[in-house]
């Protein structure tokens, strides 16, 4: 029987490695065209329907032309189709449904979007493998004027198709050796023979114990050699002589014992078992417990066939339990969820910010080559793509310098690494805001320079606003990454000064010094760049002379005010100011003289009788207390020549 269980286990266990194994992979597929608008330029697949299986997803998309894919956060997903009509494949049920929505007929070419977390494009077909988590959604595309790929498939591997193969092997082979190890024991019995009886011999009935009592053994034909019966000696009896009965009278009595039961034998030798006699035994068992009641119970035939079963049995339980215990530490169970889906690491769906740090290191690293390469070649349009504000137009300044006079300083460059400050916005609305900081490590910590960088809509990268070149430490203490900050409105009360106008009173500080109204609002003992501009300003008007006049005016910049939250509630902002310097000739018909090489290369004179105009671009942030009685502090500032030209 348990050859023939272990046959059986041993069978379907390796059947279900080969002949019947179910396939590798589970393979659902779609045509967008067939069940939903075949002229749509957009389709996305929901995270429902990627997240159908265990383990990841692997995406076929074939098209006839070229085929683009992207995974992100649902919700910027969502984001960036806005109105676009889009072929939504979701789950329904075990298989994936189709559904139309939206009107926009064409839209942006979607590659290079820094809501994608991964990104892949391919002429005809394309594969791509993504995390199946409900919170990710990809989007398909050609360029965003084509209709979009039709032909889509998604495939899973088959987690754990055949959980029972090792377990049906293990009990097989533990079958298979139980019934060996069975089959040897009964071999190894079967060769020692009968056993013993575990009492002494053949009991005699009352009236031979009796007559051999009396010493003499009844038959008158029972003699020795010398025509003697002979004597056998008494044996003593354990039994209480008021318990032996009185010896019955009738034929049985006078006959002899039977030659099997009492042939002679040498004195003190013990009596034989017979090879086999189960019906004398059973009464011989019976009539030991009569003869002598102190005897245990159970050591009749019975009792011993019983005991040897007993190993056997024992041996049969403790092989089931064995495979038992084996089975219960197989394989997991196959409906629990999968070590892939839950190490998947989380999606920025999962967090309070739109943007983890190590995808921003990655649009940061883009960013700064962008700089890189129009710094060399001195290209102002290949700024506009990661450069925006402020930012911007420093740079172009700078390159319209540059271009014309080799020798002006080299403007500073954009670092994106090593990143030691990281402050998302927290929220998920547009327009979003994200402040880096990079570690200059001869500063014991404290960022080099502070990056502002916004990303106004969905379907718009990120673009560097403002770049503070001087940060002065401390820098103040910001909220988590995981947190983020808060943007706060240009015009809220919550701050001593309303951010909207910061820069404003700042400009008029810069104008009027000490004598300003608002002079009260800023920390101007501490203000480094407020003491350098004054300086600056003051040597001007003494190199000119009497030749010459100086009017400094400050407009705004082309940065819009920006408020972050710091850790404690009080306000980071962000302005920009334009220094405008005019000078002019004092008199009429007046000439200035011995212009700068900068300003004689660009206006192509080393003088001039209409004067000259020349801006700086300056960034600046300012930590704005929450308390109206504290006064706010310059954080930071980046001072850049952005334009000479002649009046």
């Amino acid at each position: 029987m348990l050859f023939a269980i272990a046959a059986l286990a041993l069978i379907v266990g390796f059947g279900q490695q080969t002949i019947w194994r179910p396939p590798a992979e589970i393979v659902e597929s779609v045509d967008t065209a067939a069940q939903g608008d075949a002229a749509a330029p957009l389709a996305v697949i929901d995270g429902s329907a990627l997240a159908q299986h265990d383990g990841k997803a692997t995406v076929v998309v074939t098209g006839s032309q070229r085929v683009f894919a992207a995974a992100g956060p649902s919700s910027d997903v969502d984001a960036w189709v806005e109105n676009a009509s889009v072929n939504r494949i979701t789950s329904a049920g075990r298989d994936l449904g189709v559904s139309t929505a939206g009107s926009e007929q064409t839209v942006p070419d979607p590659a290079g979007s820094d809501l994608w977390t991964t990104e892949q494009s391919a002429d005809g077909q394309l594969h791509l493998e993504v995390d199946s988590v409900q919170t990710s959604s990809l989007l398909i595309a050609s360029d965003g004027e084509q209709p979009a790929p039709t032909q889509i498939s998604i495939s899973w591997p088959n987690v754990n198709p055949t959980p029972w193969v090792r377990p049906l092997q293990i009990i097989g082979y533990v079958l298979l050796l139980g019934g060996f190890v069975l089959l040897l024991i009964d071999r190894i019995a079967n060769r020692r023979g009968p056993r013993r009886r575990t009492h002494r011999g053949k009991r005699l009935v009352t009236e031979e114990t009796k007559s051999l009592k009396g010493g003499v053994v009844p038959g008158d034909d029972y003699e020795t050699e010398a025509g003697k019966a002979p004597v056998v000696p008494g044996k003593p009896s354990n039994d209480d002589s008021s318990n032996t009965k009185p010896a019955s009278s009738g034929p049985t009595a006078q006959q002899p014992p039977t030659a099997s039961a009492s042939s002679a034998r040498p004195t003190g030798e013990r009596p034989q078992t017979p090879a086999a006699e189960p019906a004398t035994g059973s009464a011989d068992d019976a009539e030991s417990e009569k003869a002598n009641p102190d005897k245990t119970p159970g050591t009749g035939a019975k009792s011993r066939a019983g005991l040897a079963k007993k190993p056997l049995r024992g041996l049969f339980v403790f092989a089931i339990a064995g495979m038992l215990a084996l089975t219960g530490c197989s394989q997991a169970d196959p409906s629990a969820p999968s070590s892939a889906a839950s190490d998947a690491p989380a999606d920025s769906d999962q967090s309070a910010t739109p943007v983890l740090k190590a995808h921003f290191q990655t649009i940061l690293d883009q960013i700064a080559t962008t700089a890189s390469q129009a710094d060399a070649a001195l290209d102002p349009n290949m700024l506009t793509s990661r450069f925006t504000g402020e930012a911007l137009a420093a740079r172009q300044g700078y390159y319209a310098i540059k271009s014309k006079f080799p020798d002006e300083p080299a403007i500073d460059s954009i670092v994106s690494s090593p990143m030691n400050v990281f402050l998302p916005q927290s929220g998920k609305d547009f327009p979003r805001t994200v402040l880096v900081g990079v570690q200059d490590d001869q500063a014991e910590g404290q960022p080099k320079r502070l990056l502002l960088l916004q990303q106004e809509s969905a379907r718009d990268n990120y673009k560097l606003k403002t770049v503070i070149n001087n940060p002065i430490p401390p820098i103040p203490d910001l909220p988590s990454e995981l947190v983020g900050s808060q943007v706060i409105p240009n015009d809220s009360r919550d701050l001593a000064i309303a951010p909207g106008v910061v820069g404003e009173h700042y400009a008029d500080l810069l104008a009027n010094g000490d004598s300003s109204q608002f002079a009260a609002q800023f920390d101007i003992a501490n203000d480094q760049y407020l003491q350098r501009r004054r300086e600056k300003v003051s040597q001007q008007r003494e190199n000119l002379g009497d030749d010459g006049q100086l009017n400094v005016t400050y407009p705004p910049g082309a940065s819009a005010p920006v408020a972050l939250t710091t850790a404690d509630g009080d306000g980071l902002v962000f302005v920009s100011v334009n220094e405008t310097w005019e000078v002019k000739p004092a008199k009429e018909n007046g000439v200035i003289k011995d212009l700068t090489a900068a300003d004689s290369a660009v206006i192509g004179s080393n003088e001039t009788s209409k004067g000259l105009q020349r801006v700086y671009s300056t960034m600046l942030v300012f930590r704005v207390p929450k308390d109206a009685t504290q006064k706010a502090t310059l954080v930071g500032y980046t001072w850049q020549q952005e334009s000479i030209k002649e009046l």
